[in-house]
């Protein structure tokens, strides 16, 4: 049985009940299935793990593998090893080792350096009650509800994680919080999105964590071009670069925006609540202002980048 073989060539090691484990050969991909599992006391037979792996890669459920005559495939024991072991928070540590272990094949490493991050979503109908799920009629229909899954993936074409969206509210608010919850691989350096309804303030709090928010903007036409000094010729593009950024204002509250990055980076708050919080009524507060200022710098950054750099845009 192929099930048993695999089962085979998996190290298994003893630990006590609610210890991850550990893999200790990291070139070998199958001992990578370790990282989902909770070994109790004793050897653990990784039959049943490997079968419900396989079911929920496919996506079958675990009909097709439950083998009543063999004690590791019973549907009892199926539906514990499910329950138990393949929770959300051991298969973002097994996710961790595949990132880790895909960087080190040579022609990955030719793909991009994992600096790079691409966001986006994918909506699903959701045909059951539930928190995660919000209306939309352009993409559920008037009697369904529906949720977005926001996924992040970086240029070695690797998941880094994701969160799950209540119906379709606006991706950018939630890309901070999918990157600080990445399972694994380095910090990304840029974050490539769609419009994803950006905002100066989003470009603002992408900016103070450490990232350069990159969506492609589909009205491009239409955004405007911020300078840093009123007084200065800006050349060709002095026409279009009317309006002026409150450098002043920003060195009056950086204090404040560092703990706001602080916070976001340590996940004592979420991007998404703290948006909502720079904003009311669709107009920024105070702090949101100082914020809107200090992204329009690389708004207007990533515009003239897109515009002159061929590269940049493909």
């Amino acid at each position: 049985m192929q099930l048993l073989g695999l089962g085979r060539n998996v190290l298994r090691r003893e630990r006590r009940d609610h210890q991850l484990a550990r893999v200790v050969e990291a070139d070998r991909p199958v001992s990578a299935l370790e990282g989902v599992l909770q070994v109790g006391q004793g050897l653990v037979q990784l039959v049943h793990h490997c079968a419900v792996l396989l079911t929920e890669a496919c996506n079958v459920g675990l009909t097709p593998v439950i083998k009543p005559d063999v004690p590791a495939l019973t549907r009892g024991r199926l539906v514990q090893v499910d329950q138990g072991y393949f929770r959300a928070e051991n298969i973002s540590a097994a996710s961790g080792l595949f990132i880790e272990a895909q960087a080190k094949i040579d022609v990955i490493r030719a793909w991009g350096g994992g600096l790079v991050a691409s966001a986006d979503g994918v909506r699903f109908t959701v045909p059951v009650q539930t928190l995660y799920a919000g209306s939309n009629p352009r993409y559920f229909g008037l009697r369904h509800k529906g949720a977005t899954w926001l996924n992040v993936v970086n240029d070695q074409v690797m998941g880094l994680g994701g969160v799950v969206v209540p119906g379709t509210l606006r991706d950018s608010l939630f890309i901070l919080d999918a990157i600080h919850a990445r399972d694994g691989g380095p910090k990304p350096e840029i974050v490539i999105t769609d419009t994803a309804s950006y905002s100066d303030i989003v470009f603002g709090l992408f900016a103070i964590c450490g990232y350069q928010f990159s969506p492609r903007i589909a009205d491009i036409s239409d955004a405007r071009l911020w300078r840093t000094n009123a007084a200065a010729d800006y050349g060709p593009l002095q026409p279009v670069s009317n309006h002026t950024i409150r450098l002043d204002r920003i060195r009056a509250h950086w204090g404040d925006m560092l703990r706001v990055a602080g916070s976001l980076t340590l996940g004592e708050v979420r991007g998404h609540d703290l948006i909502r919080m720079l904003s009311r009524d669709g107009k920024p507060t105070g702090l949101g202002d100082e914020f809107a200022h200090y992204g329009r710098i690389f708004k207007t950054l990533h515009l003239l980048q897109f515009v002159s750099d061929e590269g940049y845009r493909r």
